[in-house]
């Protein structure tokens, strides 16, 4: 099990900006040498609507598997990871103005091999084509699990 959030001198960093995370001090290594992939069904994130947050559920189409982008650290207290975001598609920048890298299949191959060139692997951070996506609001109790008091109830 890995923690989420890479762990950094600054805390935990849950996301790296693809456009600067070959340069990054606290992800450059990482970058180059410690890529996974985060299998996923979909994402959540918050539209602010004033007096509340409307969270929203982003997917593919068909329900599909798929993989974002990630960088890990081992250290020897914990093990982390990070999601390597992207600047969002029309689908998602209804909602928040990022999104997680979702790498096609083509790609992750490529994108695990320690030995795919970092201009190779800079041209895999874009976002996921809007076609491909969907989303729509859900329940305000998805929120209920991102706090501490309510963990067993998630």
């Amino acid at each position: 099990m890995m923690n989420f959030g890479l762990k950094t001198a600054k805390g935990r960093q849950i996301m790296a900006r693809g456009e600067a995370v070959a340069e990054f001090r606290m992800f450059r290594e990482a970058f180059r040498q410690r890529r996974c992939l985060i299998i996923a069904l979909g994402f959540y994130d918050s539209l602010d609507m004033g007096a509340f947050r409307q969270p929203w559920h982003v997917h593919l189409k068909g329900d599909g598997v798929m993989c974002f982008a990630g960088l890990w650290e081992s250290h020897p207290d914990t093990d982390s990871f990070t999601i390597v975001s992207a600047p969002a598609n029309p689908v998602v920048a209804r909602v928040i103005d990022r999104m997680p890298v979702i790498l096609p299949e083509e790609s992750w191959k490529p994108w695990l091999d320690v030995g795919t060139s970092v201009s190779d692997l800079q041209s895999m951070l874009n976002p996921y084509p809007a076609e491909f996506m969907e989303s729509w609001p859900v329940t305000r109790q998805v929120n209920l699990c991102v706090t501490k008091e309510s963990e067993s109830m998630c």
